[in-house]
């Protein structure tokens, strides 16, 4: 085997979130401006498709990934295996999965029910076909993305994310805006930026491992072992965050879905803090012992619920003008959806915290439990209320399963950390200040100026 890199020393965990918060940040600034594309230049009907489209990939990714994104976490952030067999593991994994998914896309427009379900969402098998080939680039992405994290690269596994965006905001502008064209060459353009990124992508990884193509199959079984938990739990979250807008678009149409998804991808952006910090949390808590896990958790926890709070606050006040405004006033009815949404995205945003955690003290089984049980919820209630109260229902069926799960996360971190439930909320002296003090910064601004 040929001799690896050692590797860097560890950034604090202080500078890795921050330098994750900001390319987050910009990510965010970056879909932002793809949303609004997407939504002027599509029209509700048009970007109602679009989510569709991309959405039904996303979820064979997830069940054909099994996993072992996360396995490449834990396993690289412990040095527990080689990185060329996690690399030619991830490859090879790679091509056989998406194979297969992509013979079910060409396969499953021949069952009735799912062609009229996709031509009256406005999609056809071409179309599906389309999105789908962005599948080996995607899942790519994923598995490498996860051996950088697991060796704490902040610059490096957050560039591919950030490639994709860009590559495609700038592509969306350039085509749909100035050229005016529509539904195809938005796919189009969403499979050549995944393909971007997973260059990106490739050549970090292979930078630090030589490119191989020889699998280890004791690696790879240990890897589906420790990842089918989190693979579950995976799955089960994300169809959590997702199977309302499959029971949208079955019920009401690619017009409502069209709505309801500008309104999740809004309020979806507030989880941009918490997801960096788990970025770094996950591998960092996998190699500290329990007592320094549990005097860290609960204090990134506690300003996290501060900084959430101030956010969804802010969110629901402007969201009456911020949307009509910038997307159009044809999506004026993603509003109340929106705002129904901001209690489920800061409980869970806080659950995430807690969940990195529990994943970085190997006990991934606690977020398919807690997956498990929103997903039932969210199902229950979809069926119930999206038909009565349409996308508002649906709003508030997640955000209610997000709350119920965040709660089932929160209680399994106190029992296996040990804690007292108080621990979780109690504010420390010094932490009392550090608020107060940006509080009165916020408020103090020269109402003439802007300044301070």
């Amino acid at each position: 085997m040929s001799e690896l890199p050692s590797p860097l020393p560890r950034p604090s965990l202080f500078r890795a979130g921050g330098i994750t918060f900001g390319a987050q940040f910009s990510i965010f600034l970056l879909r932002l401006g793809i949303s609004v594309i997407l939504a002027r230049a599509l029209g509700a009907d048009g970007r109602g498709s679009f989510a569709l489209a991309v959405l039904i990939v996303l979820v064979l990714i997830r069940i054909g990934s099994l996993g072992l994104e996360i396995a490449n976490v834990y396993f690289t952030a412990g040095d527990r295996h080689p990185l060329p067999s996690l690399t030619a593991n991830s490859l090879l994994h790679t091509l056989a999965a998406t194979g297969l998914l992509l013979l079910l896309i060409g396969l499953a427009p021949g069952v009735p029910f799912v062609l009229r379900y996709l031509n009256a969402n406005g999609l056809t098998p071409g179309l599906l076909l389309l999105a789908g080939l962005s599948m080996p680039f995607t899942m790519l992405i994923w598995f490498f993305v996860g051996i950088l994290q697991g060796r704490e690269r902040p610059v490096e596994f957050n560039l591919p994310a950030a490639t994709v965006a860009g590559f495609q905001a700038i592509m969306l502008a350039a085509f749909l805006l100035l050229l005016g064209r529509g539904l195809t060459t938005a796919l189009q353009i969403y499979v050549a930026a995944q393909v971007a990124g997973a260059a990106v992508a490739c050549f970090f990884v292979f930078r630090l491992a030589p490119f191989s193509l020889s699998p280890d199959r004791q690696i790879f079984r240990a890897g589906l072992k420790f990842g089918s938990r989190a693979w579950v739990a995976n799955l089960a979250q994300f169809l959590n965050y997702r199977l309302d807008q499959f029971i949208v678009a079955g019920f009401l149409g690619p017009a409502a879905l069209g709505f309801y998804a500008v309104a999740v991808g809004i309020v979806e952006r507030a989880w941009m803090v918490p997801q960096s910090v788990a970025l770094v949390l996950f591998p960092r808590s996998a190699s500290l012992p329990a007592e320094e896990a549990n005097a860290l958790t609960p204090k990134i926890g506690r300003a996290m619920i501060v900084f959430l709070l101030l956010l969804v606050t802010g969110v629901g006040l402007l969201a009456g003008w911020l949307v009509p405004a910038v997307w159009g006033t044809e999506f004026a009815p993603s509003v109340l959806p929106l705002r129904l949404l901001l209690p489920g995205i800061l409980a869970l945003g806080y659950g995430k915290i807690l969940m990195s955690d529990l994943l970085g003290r190997g006990r991934p089984e606690i977020g398919m439990l807690s997956s498990t049980v929103s997903l039932v919820l969210t199902l229950l209630l979809d069926l119930v209320l999206i038909p009565r109260y349409g996308i508002a229902g649906a709003a508030v069926a997640s955000s209610t399963a997000y709350t119920v799960g965040a709660i089932i996360i929160a209680v399994a971190f106190l029992r296996v950390s040990g804690l007292r439930w108080y621990r979780l909320f109690q504010l420390e002296e010094g932490e009392v200040r550090r608020y107060c003090e940006f509080l009165t910064r916020l408020m103090s601004r020269n109402p003439r100026t802007g300044a301070g």
